[in-house]
């Protein structure tokens, strides 16, 4: 729910004027500028010319091309950060009603200047009578403030439209759709329940985009509860998703959601993360006016969370959904724009790296089951990301597997699964290597289908988004003919003899050193074509017998993926994980897909 500006505005994302906000004004004199830019164009075509520039930036589009420094239309191209008004150097006519223009137009904008500054002290105001409140007091009513009319709720939707936030999350739950439809064939629990509580639902943008993936028959069966401290982004939600949605509207504050435990079969946190905040540090930060080189609050994030899983009856699903990296620019288009940031600094404590929040949630709630990590696309910097946990079912004191086999087949058989156990107690836990090997086949096919799914997604993805990038076109995974799999040592061997498509390197990281493996993964993508996938799937807990066992999976990334990713060689698409035996939560098969670069 914060600003992170956009670049360029393409002609069909220009949006009507908001309902209200401080960019209100703004809109209406850019579409005055709009029309009085054409006329100029229109005049200075074959023309020498002069330049004034304006005292403040934005970037003004003609029919959806970008206007350059020197006043005419180049096509794709980012136009320059100060706009340049044109006039003519001879005295004829046009000259006379261009200077009139710029005239005109230097007057707007620096009236349309001292207005916002007026109402920024107006603001500064606000914020002094709150900073005298208690320190909860003060950050709820920051935010009610941040998203109030008179600051961003009139202006949140048309930013989301303007930067692709809305179509980004629209692609994710394109993915959680298609992995639900999985996930219903195998009678599983879907991540997508019937009670759903959005967390923080601001103008409802995430309710309208899971409920417009929907289909009918599942949209008619769905209670959604929009929680929100904003009264004002509340009342724009109502009228957004009136007619389309069952939705009961709560304010409860995510630091102290009151509803009964075991309340919700999913529960969604969008585009919030970044914002909560521990109200004693918050205050204590603002009031030593430092905003910079500050406390990310990961605890408070935590324990907002944490309120979530208690909301969740057991089965049900976490679904966080939120932009990396998050930055606030400190160089914005407008003066809008400018003084939001500006107000926004003030609770935004952005997590800058994901993993850090991957591992809070795993490591402090002890509820939490990772389930999938997936991508979409923003822009060429930013994506946006959901993570989906799975709140543990309570199955009561830890079940074994059947004992089969002799004590000495159990002793020396290294593809005995170890369920977080001493190892004196696997011999109560043996299965014949027929039926463990079937049950890691399956998790590997119903992975092998998930990635798919979500594949065929994430590359739909990468289209014309926000501003007109075109991306890379990737390959398709998985395609049988253009596919290597590394099933054993001697498989590395075919590395070098062709390109593939995709190459997946399957349960061979327990069985290899830390040199082997890094050159193993180098060799994989050096075998890779152009936009090519390498995918990695193995086992955690690592199999009992495993010689160079990887004890944690984020020792992966850090120890050898996050060097490909730092020079731009890969970037990350996908994680999910399946089940390897029902009702065994300690070994499941785990999958990672990374596409190549260059």
């Amino acid at each position: 729910m914060f600003p992170v500006i956009s670049a360029a505005v393409p002609a069909d994302k220009r949006a009507e004027a908001p309902r209200s906000g401080l960019g209100h004004r703004f809109l209406r004199i850019k579409n005055e500028l709009f029309d009085s830019a054409r006329r100029i164009k229109a005049a200075v075509t074959g023309k020498p010319r002069v330049t004034e520039k304006l005292g403040f930036s934005f970037e003004p589009q003609l029919d959806g091309e970008p206007i350059n420094g020197r006043g005419d239309i180049g096509a794709g191209q980012r136009v320059s950060e100060q706009l340049l008004l044109t006039g003519i150097a001879d005295n004829g006519p046009e000259s006379d009603e261009l200077d009139s223009t710029a005239a005109a137009l230097t007057r707007l904008f620096t009236q349309y200047a001292a207005d916002i500054e007026k109402h920024e002290k107006e603001i500064g105001m606000e914020l002094d009578k709150m900073g005298r409140n208690s320190p909860l007091e003060y950050a709820n009513n920051l935010i009610k403030l941040l998203f109030s009319r008179k600051i961003w709720a009139g202006d949140y939707d048309r930013h989301m439209k303007v930067t692709g936030h809305d179509t980004a999350i629209n692609k994710l739950f394109e993915q959680v759709f298609a992995l639900d439809k999985l996930r219903a064939l195998e009678s599983r629990k879907l991540f997508i329940g019937k009670a759903i509580l959005e967390m923080s639902c601001g103008t409802g943008t995430a309710i309208q985009l899971l409920c417009g993936n929907a289909s009918a028959e599942v949209k008619s069966e769905l209670k959604v509860f929009g929680n929100d401290i904003s009264d004002a982004m509340k009342d724009i939600a109502r009228e957004k998703l009136a007619g389309t949605c069952n939705v009961e509207y709560t304010s409860h504050d995510l630091r102290k959601l009151e509803f009964p435990n075991g309340t919700f079969d999913t529960a969604i946190l969008s585009q919030t993360l970044h914002l909560i905040t521990d109200p004693e540090k918050l205050k204590e930060e603002i009031d030593e006016s430092s905003v910079r080189g500050i406390s990310d609050h990961r605890n408070a994030k935590v324990e907002v969370i944490a309120g979530a899983f208690e909301t969740l009856r057991p089965g049900g699903h976490f679904l966080l959904i939120d932009e990396w990296p998050a930055v606030l620019s400190e160089t914005v288009a407008n003066p809008v724009q400018r003084l939001v940031a500006r107000l926004f600094s003030k609770t935004f404590r952005p997590i800058q790296e994901r993993a850090d929040i991957r591992t809070d949630i795993m490591t402090k709630i002890p509820d939490a089951n990772f389930v999938a990590e997936l991508k979409v696309p923003i822009d060429k910097w930013h994506s946006m990301y959901m993570f989906i946990y799975e709140k543990k079912e309570d199955s009561g004191p830890k079940k074994q597997l059947p004992a089969v086999g002799s004590a000495k087949k159990a002793q020396h058989d290294s593809d005995v699964l170890c369920y977080g156990v001493d190892p004196k107690e696997v011999l109560e836990m043996v299965v014949t290597d027929t039926s463990i090997a079937k049950a890691r086949k399956d998790a590997e096919m119903r992975l092998d289908a998930a990635f798919s799914e979500v594949d065929e997604k994430f590359r739909n993805a990468y289209s014309h988004m926000n501003g007109g990038h075109r991306w890379k076109k990737f390959r398709r995974l998985l395609r049988p003919r253009t596919t290597l799999r590394i099933e054993k040592p001697s498989d590395i061997g075919r590395l070098g003899k062709k390109k593939w498509d995709t190459v997946v390197i399957s349960r061979q990281m327990h069985q290899l050193t830390w040199e082997q493996k890094g050159k193993t993964i180098e060799k994989a993508i050096d075998a890779l074509e152009e936009c090519g996938a390498l995918m990695i799937v193995d086992e955690w807990d690592p199999p009992y017998g495993s010689p160079y066992p990887i004890e944690r999976k984020r020792q992966l990334w850090d120890e050898v993926m996050r060097e490909f990713q730092k020079t731009d060689r890969i970037m990350f698409e996908a994680s999910l994980k399946e089940p390897i035996m029902a009702g065994y939560e300690a070994s499941n098969m785990y999958g990672y897909v990374y596409r190549k670069l260059k």
